[in-house]
């Protein structure tokens, strides 16, 4: 620097003027030659300054300072702040902004560099680009907001960071990027937003890269989920990945949550519907013998299902039927009919001259001797009336007693002969003829009476004639003989009725 140029502008020391006129009468008198004086000397503007005495002209000041005032002897450098490009200048411009001046003397303002600002003029220092934002260019008077997808944690810097993958920043002027929450990831750097987990995958931590599948037997329906949610009894899911949990299908359950796989129904059970969690027991009358099934079968005509969740059919006993299909019990076959199979659908009817007088018979009984069955499927044999027998069992009818015998009350298993003094000429009587008076029967079994010979007589039920007259009966003893005779009479009619 000029050494005339200093701190500060200084003038010339002033006196008192001595009018010219005077000076020169003073002149003249010492002998001096009034021409040889010079003339008076004009101040230095500003900008100028002259460092001696009789110099001219005035120098300019030099680039980086300045002169403020007329006179001056020395130029001032430009304080830090400020400068001058070019000499003879009164004043320093300020630094403008996006500018520096550090020192004094300064011929230019320096342009702040990248990262770094001045956002007023006359700045002796650049300052850093606050953390949060960042200068690319050089001369810049502001520092710009990191966008949303970066940040940057220091000052002075000419770029912002992305964001690394797991994290994100969701505004301008971030210091500092944020861990992706539960349910959300960051696969790739620079996000403004966390991507949600997509549906059928989870996040369960923060700060994740990546969201996995679900497993097999879980899922999620929704995006965002930091956990998946076990499929439901009813439903399986066998792969990964899933968005929704299957229904099992008809025949097949699960009765837990979280499986993969749809168990098969149970033999002795059946599901009819999808979407099941637990099997159900055939119903009585009703089997299966496999698994996985809709619905259960009915029992075959001549079997039985005694009770739920069978897996096969049982046979109807001997004595028992099944005439439908569908039975939890057989059926007792009826009074008169009989079962000797085993499976039966069907009783047979007992045969002419057989019963069976209960439920549940193997066999027919033979009707008793005594009794006879006419017909098919009878419950009971009937009694031989009286007046006839049945020397045998099994029967179909009854034998009327023969001329010559009777049988007095039904059930009658023989014929009994007419005793001496009595006969019966008819076949199926229930009571034997007492011999007419005059008239005699000898043997048993007698079909007649025989006339007693002339010269001879008999009682009634005699069984020979004598030659003495029979004596007339007391009217006890005849009484007695007529309601014997009516007795009989009544008897035999009771068994001829029908």
């Amino acid at each position: 620097m000029n050494a005339a140029i200093g701190s500060r502008v200084s003038r010339r020391p002033r006196t008192t003027p001595v009018p010219p006129v005077a000076l020169r009468s003073l002149c003249l008198a010492v002998g001096l030659a009034v021409s040889s004086w010079p003339a008076e000397a004009a101040e230095c503007a500003r900008g100028t300054y002259n460092a001696t005495t009789g110099q001219d002209p005035c120098t300019p000041a030099p680039a980086g300072s300045f002169v403020d005032i007329t006179g001056a002897t020395a130029a001032a450098l430009c304080p830090a702040g400020s400068f001058t490009a070019t000499s003879g200048q009164s004043s320093c411009p300020v630094a403008p902004a996006g500018s520096f001046v550090a020192g004094a003397g300064a011929t230019v303002a320096v342009a702040c560099i990248a990262g770094t600002f001045t956002s007023t003029t006359g700045q002796t220092v650049c300052a850093s680009a606050p953390a949060g934002s960042f200068i690319t260019i050089t001369g810049a008077t502001e520092a710009t907001a990191c966008p949303a997808g970066k940040f940057q944690p220091a000052t002075g810097q000419t770029a912002c960071d992305p964001s690394p993958t797991g994290k994100f920043v969701g505004g301008t002027g971030a210091t500092a990027a944020q861990a992706c929450a539960a349910g959300t990831f960051a696969a790739t750097t620079g996000l403004s937003a966390c991507t949600p987990a997509p549906a059928g995958s989870f996040v369960s931590i923060t700060g994740a890269t990546l969201a996995p599948f679900c497993s097999a037997g879980s899922f999620t329906a929704i995006p965002g989920q930091s956990v998946c949610a076990a499929a439901p009894a009813g439903t399986f899911i066998s792969g990964q990945g899933a968005s929704v949990a299957d229904a099992c299908a008809i025949g097949t359950f699960t009765a837990t949550t979280g499986q993969t796989v749809c168990a098969s129904a149970p033999a002795g059970t059946f599901i009819a519907t999808s979407g099941l969690s637990a099997a159900t027991a055939c119903a009585t009358g009703t089997y299966q013998p496999s698994t996985g099934q809709a619905a259960c079968i009915p029992s075959p005509t001549g079997n039985f299902v005694g009770s739920p969740g069978a897996t096969t059919y049982q046979v109807c006993a001997l004595g028992t039927l099944a005439t439908t299909t569908g039975l939890s019990a057989c059926a007792m076959t009826p009074a008169g009919t009989f079962v000797n199979i085993t499976g039966a659908t069907l009783s047979q009817a007992c045969a002419i001259g057989t019963f069976t007088a209960t439920t549940g018979q193997t066999v027919c009984a033979s009707a008793p001797a005594g009794t006879f069955i006419a017909a098919l499927g009878q419950s009971s044999a009937t009694a031989c009336p009286a007046g006839t027998y049945q020397p045998t069992t099994g029967q179909s009818s009854c034998i009327a007693a023969p001329p010559g015998s009777f049988t007095p009350s039904p059930g009658a298993t023989a014929a009994q002969f007419c005793a001496p003094g009595t006969y019966q000429a008819l076949s199926g009587q229930a009571a034997c003829l007492t011999a007419s008076e005059g008239y005699f029967v000898a043997a048993s079994g007698a079909t007649s009476q025989t006339a007693c010979a002339p010269g001879t007589f008999s009682a009634p039920g005699a069984t020979q004639c004598s030659s003495t007259p029979p004596s007339i009966p007391s009217l006890s003893s005849w009484a007695l003989g007529l309601l014997a005779l009516l007795l009989a009479h009544l008897g035999l009619r009771r068994s001829r009725s029908p």
